[in-house]
């Protein structure tokens, strides 16, 4: 890996990831093919965690230790943190107007929570809903509706739980579980895209045993079961889901036995066809600059 922490600037379109390893930010100019040398923008050390998204040149993640948004300038390298007092954050995202969405880790079932930043400022807001138990991603909409991949209800039932916005934002007393049907499947990633509002999944149907990984479904609006089409998009164990900013491809993290660890997919959406690959690091979450907000 090139260490280019003092340079000015990252090559867009930019495939950008956490190095697990390390705690790096990094990147890979994005185009079709396979590619083996990302380029580190940050110092080791800098991240523990997982969900990354974009605004502009701005990365936000969610960060575990300790427990916070913290923010970056892949130009610059200029960063800021946001303080998450709810719990351990393991994704993120972020609407068109700047809100920041973090789903946490909160302690016994049911108590994961997500945590609104209204426009990005530094006062965040706990959203609770007891339909939510082991909670792992978070997306909202246009309309600002704030979407959780999680386990429904204490069971082992995977899902989506909405939190309608409202006069006064999001409304985790009216939450309600969409009937999306997707089984005791591991769910392992849900955006929302930007052009359609469509929802979009990722699980995991045979449990990273050697059958059906990395199942990507799309929902368009009214969300409902019936309505899914499925692609597999994945190898071995797939986790994570990104856009990039025309919707025109996704990128998922793939588990490859012979590198020890996880590297990136990059699949045209919405057909999920392959279209390349990003290897040479230990890329632990994905987003692409630009983005579209929302992401």
């Amino acid at each position: 890996m090139v260490d280019t922490s003092g340079a000015p600037a990252v090559t867009s379109p930019a495939v950008i990831a956490v190095d697990s390893n390390s705690g790096a930010l990094e990147y890979w100019p994005m185009r079709p093919g396979v590619h083996n040398s990302p380029i580190r923008i940050s110092k080791k050390g800098l991240f523990v965690g997982n969900g990354l998204v974009a605004n502009g040149r701005v990365v936000s993640f969610g960060n575990q230790d300790p427990a916070e948004v913290l923010q970056f300038n892949v130009d610059t390298k200029a960063q800021t943190t946001l303080p998450d007092p709810y719990g351990r954050p393991v994704d993120i995202a972020i609407g068109k107007d700047k809100s920041l969405y973090v789903v946490n880790l909160a302690g016994p079932p049911p108590a994961d929570n997500v945590v609104w930043y209204p426009g990005g400022t530094p006062n965040p807001q706990e959203l609770s809903c007891s339909a939510i138990d082991y909670a792992s991603n978070v997306a909202v909409d246009n309309e600002g509706n704030v979407y959780v991949g999680a386990n429904i209800n204490g069971t082992i039932t995977v899902g989506v739980v909405k939190i309608p916005n409202g006069p006064n934002g999001p409304d985790p007393t009216r939450c309600k579980t969409l009937d999306l049907g997707l089984g005791e499947a591991g769910m392992e990633g849900v955006v929302v895209d930007p052009k359609t509002d469509d929802l979009v999944t990722l699980t995991n149907p045979d449990a990273c045993a050697g059958g059906v990984e990395g199942l990507m479904t799309i929902f368009p609006k009214p969300y409902r079961r019936e309505t899914g089409m499925s692609h597999v998009v994945g190898r071995n164990c797939s986790t994570g889901l990104r856009l990039s900013a025309d919707s025109k491809t996704v990128f998922v993290l793939d588990e490859s036995v012979d590198e020890g660890g996880f590297y990136i997919l990059q699949r045209s959406f919405p057909d999920g066809l392959p279209e390349g690959s990003y290897h040479g690091g230990q890329p632990g979450t994905v987003t692409t600059v630009p983005n579209t907000l929302p992401n």
